[in-house]
């Protein structure tokens, strides 16, 4: 559980904690708590787990992003530093989307660009993919994955592509909910 309260520290006795690479800045999060959420520029920055991570049977990953642009591929969370393996919640064009190896890919909805907050979950249960968009109807597909690495906020699993916005309250479950 990350909620980004001055540091990028896992508040789980799993004791995670994210490095933080090039000018990431924390700001007011989406409760408007100062110091609560981070800001990414999409220029270099992000944060990122740099052990490797255990793979998950079923697990679940929710976040509040708030875009500042509708770039491709810009991943507000990525499981892995492969583009071939794991998955990535990341923007293509106008569109939230979980992007899932092995060609999977579920859009969620349009990225607002009006200064909203977007509430986003995905889970996997072992046989579907399920993402949740704020109150909208989940979408789900069969399949997914179980592959996790060093896992990226703000930065997509080729390395080449980084988040324009702000991230707050990353939980990762290792169960589907």
């Amino acid at each position: 559980y990350y909620p980004f309260n001055g540091n990028a520290n896992d508040l789980t006795d799993n004791g995670r904690n994210l490095a933080v690479f090039d000018i990431t800045n924390l700001i007011a999060g989406k409760d408007n708590s100062s110091n609560s959420a981070y800001s990414f520029d999409g220029v270099g920055d992000y944060l990122e787990y740099t052990t490797d991570f255990p793979s998950f049977d079923n697990y679940t990953i929710s976040l509040w992003a708030k875009p500042a642009s509708a770039g491709t591929y810009e991943a507000m969370f990525s499981s892995d530093n492969n583009s071939g393996r794991g998955f990535q919640i990341d923007l293509d064009g106008s569109n939230f989307r979980i992007r899932i190896a092995g060609g999977g890919s579920l859009v969620l909805g349009t990225a607002l660009l009006n200064g909203d907050w977007t509430f986003i979950a995905f889970t996997y249960d072992g046989t579907y993919s399920i993402a949740y968009i704020n109150n909208e109807t989940p979408v789900s597909d069969p399949g997914g994955t179980t592959e996790f690495n060093r896992f990226r906020i703000g930065r997509n699993r080729n390395g080449n592509t980084y988040f324009t916005g702000e991230i707050d309250e990353l939980r990762i479950y290792n169960r589907a909910l």
